[in-house]
């Protein structure tokens, strides 16, 4: 049986295994070490990703700092938006 997956020594989900992250360099996603074009980039692997819903929830659950389904730790600390972007997912996922 595998374990969960780690990001940063983070004990993720079963989720996490099907994230467009995993093998990414992580630098990318880390709030001190991102370059804009690490923002675009992320972003980018974040708006594709089937499970960026669980991610958000990983996020917001567990104060996580840096980017997590293509948010940042400010964006996540706004609940409204946490609300909309929980239910644009929820939508995509329909489609």
């Amino acid at each position: 049986m595998s374990s969960a997956p780690r990001y940063y020594g983070v004990r993720l989900g079963w989720w996490a295994d099907d994230a467009n992250c995993i093998g990414e360099d992580p630098k990318i996603f880390n709030n001190n070490k991102r370059t804009a074009q690490a923002s675009q980039t992320a972003q980018s692997i974040c708006n594709a990703c089937p499970v960026a819903l669980s991610c958000l929830r990983h996020a917001v659950a567990n104060g996580e700092p840096d980017i997590w389904a293509g948010t940042t730790e400010a964006q996540r600390k706004n609940r409204k938006y946490v609300q909309f972007l929980t239910e644009e997912f929820a939508r995509a996922k329909k489609r």
